[in-house]
């Protein structure tokens, strides 16, 4: 019997999505895209993105990083044992308040460009302070928990963030453009940048200052 496809619902933009396109092609899961029925509230509900599989749903990050893998018999990617598996939960949550400071960036309506230079260069900024931790913890290995794992698919996306807003904000963390460049050419990661499930934009119109295709305020 041929097993259901699953669904991702989210908005046509890659902002919380990425990582679990990006997981559900490289676990080689079969699954499509589907916008939200309501479009009232474009700013991101908190409940968005989830994953439906049968009548099973799946809501919040850290859930969706973990049930991805698994369902595709590749636990490997959450951490062999309970330690590793704690310690990549550790660095998703570490990334997950980078992501909360990035978005506080674009944000900024009318104040994108101050803004980003306080969160790159300004004393006592949370996301600066996190980059170069890091940075740190990836100069002497590949991934942040040796082998590959969901935490890595993760930071790719914040990283990828700064990547498209300014290259150059990166210039100072070369073990975080070594991860990026290395992750991005990962032979499923490829496949799935060049897919059709890859969406480049990382914002709706009309909801942040920037989206990568043009500012908006």
């Amino acid at each position: 019997m041929t097993s259901q496809k699953l669904i991702l619902v989210y908005w046509a933009a890659r902002n919380r999505a990425g990582a679990f396109r990006n997981l559900l092609d490289y676990c080689g899961l079969s699954w499509t895209n589907k916008l939200p029925e309501e479009k009232s509230d474009k700013t991101g509900d908190n409940n968005l993105p989830y994953l439906l599989d049968g009548e099973k749903k799946i809501a919040g990050t850290m859930n969706l990083l973990n049930y991805i893998p698994r369902k595709a018999d590749k636990k490997e990617l959450t951490g062999e044992t309970k330690n590793k598996h704690k310690e990549v939960e550790g660095f998703i949550n570490e990334a997950m308040i980078l992501k909360d400071e990035l978005n506080r960036i674009v944000e900024k309506k009318g104040d994108f460009e101050a803004a980003k230079e306080r969160f790159f260069t300004g004393d006592g900024s949370k996301g600066r302070t996190i980059l170069h931790d890091f940075d740190r913890k990836l100069k002497d290995k590949e991934w942040l928990a040796e082998d590959l794992s969901i935490a890595d698919f993760y930071l790719f996306e914040q990283v990828d963030l700064i990547h498209d807003m300014g290259g150059e904000k990166l210039k100072n963390l070369p073990h975080l453009v070594c991860f990026r460049n290395r992750f991005a050419e990962l032979q499923q990661v490829k496949a799935h940048r060049s897919s059709t499930h890859f969406i480049q934009l990382w914002f709706l119109d009309g909801t942040t200052c920037w989206n990568n295709q043009e500012k908006i305020w």
